[in-house]
């Protein structure tokens, strides 16, 4: 599948070699699972092609303009070019493996490229700072389906709306820059060569709904509250015990904090208690859309009308652990 005609051969992929050994990083041959080709057509959905497209073009455009700005970028070698972007690639890999959906700090990224580039003569030039990222978010795409997606937390707090987190990033400094890796390939592709999209629909979808509570109350809502409406999904009134496909209530709302999904924000009370507020955290912002919460709520109030009218068939209403459609490119 050409998903990129190239830019000459700089923007040409070699399918034995992928991004700079990058995509070896799965092991040897021996290593590999036995792949048994499927017997029907994948259908691959249009719409999530043309994304991936539009994607490859917005980074081969940023990588050549500023590929056209580094002096010293015709007098590297192809392998330096690709030990360049595989060094990006196989820190992403081996972070995303360590902490599955935790975005990188952009100074972490910075101290790793850093590394490569003092101890390799050839990459010593500075003027490499402005070239190496979007080189390497180009190869990404295109060698392996990922988009290496940047978060830029909001400043003044969690409760920033997201035009102005957009227009702070313009402005923003480093430390207000996370990475984070997600598959852009088609679901079709990433359910057959991929990861199978089963393992983690309920997980997503229990993600969704919180989202879709938090964005439902103006943007903010105390855990407590939150919880009282996720009990009515399924986990258990008392918060230390677990869902049984989910987890306890705090382990997941921590997991949504770490990946960025949430902002937690403490508030002292005068009887000297604290509550806690939850929003939407800078990954939230960048990857869930108004149509996604919109199919998230239906289902979710109307099992809600459901209950309050004291069905005595509630329980064919929705199947506990059934929680529709979770975010996009979140595996």
């Amino acid at each position: 599948m050409d998903l990129d005609a190239g830019p000459g051969s700089d923007g040409e992929e070699d399918p034995q070699r992928g991004a700079g050994g990058a995509g070896g990083a799965g092991g040897t041959q021996q290593q590999r699972r036995v792949y048994t080709a499927p017997t029907v057509p994948l259908e691959i959905v249009a719409e999530e092609l043309a994304t991936m497209r539009r994607l490859i073009r917005r980074y081969r455009d940023e990588w050549e303009a500023a590929r056209e700005k580094c002096a010293s970028w015709d007098e590297l070698s192809s392998a330096d070019k690709d030990l360049l972007a595989g060094s990006v690639l196989r820190f992403m890999l081996f972070s995303a493996r360590a902490k599955p959906g935790h975005p990188i700090p952009r100074a972490r990224l910075n101290a790793a490229i850093k590394e490569v580039l003092g101890s390799n003569r050839h990459l010593k030039s500075k003027t490499l700072g402005a070239v190496w990222l979007p080189w390497a978010r180009y190869k990404a795409i295109t060698s392996l389906g990922y988009d290496i997606v940047e978060l830029v937390r909001p400043r003044g707090g969690a409760a920033v709306e997201v035009a102005a987190a957009a227009a702070d990033g313009a402005t923003a400094g480093e430390g207000n820059q996370y990475y984070v890796l997600r598959t852009v390939l088609p679901t079709a592709l990433r359910c057959e060569f991929v990861d199978g999209c089963e393992g983690t629909r309920a997980e997503d979808g229990a993600k969704m709904v919180i989202l879709a509570l938090i964005m439902q109350n103006g943007g903010k809502m105390q855990d407590d509250e939150l919880h009282r409406y996720m009990s009515m999904m399924g986990f258990p009134p008392d918060r230390g015990q677990p869902h049984p496909q989910l987890g306890s209530f705090d382990d997941l709302i921590n997991q949504m904090k770490d990946q960025r999904y949430l902002c937690l924000d403490k508030q002292g009370q005068a009887d000297g208690n604290a509550i806690f507020i939850l929003s939407w955290g800078e990954a939230a912002h960048s990857e869930v859309t108004t149509d996604q919460l919109k199919a998230t709520l239906e289902p979710f109030f109307q099992g809600m009308e459901n209950r309050v009218g004291g069905s005595e068939d509630e329980g064919d209403v929705e199947e506990e652990g059934d929680w529709g459609p979770g975010p996009s490119r979140a595996h």
